[in-house]
């Protein structure tokens, strides 16, 4: 399972309203335009998270969804 990010178009956002949220499965699909909204904020959750690290392709699918590219294998997902 892998995560990439990069959107040199967007503002950093301000410190104060950076918090990090539990892994939601509706908020992890949400979805404005091309703009994840919760991704960003639930990527520690979900990267250090014990459970989905022993899930197989079929359970992170029915988890995540269907990821923005497959390489090799691996699943990417958009986060911002």
């Amino acid at each position: 399972l892998s995560f990439l990010s990069c959107n040199c178009d967007r503002k950093e956002k301000p410190v104060e309203t950076m918090k990090e949220i539990t892994f939601n499965k509706t908020k992890w699909r949400a979805k404005k335009g091309t703009d994840y909204l919760y991704r960003d904020l639930m990527l520690k959750d979900i990267v250090y998270n014990d459970t989905v690290r022993t899930l197989n392709k079929g359970q992170i699918l029915e988890l995540l969804g269907d990821p923005n590219r497959i390489n090799d294998n691996y699943l990417y997902y958009t986060i911002s």
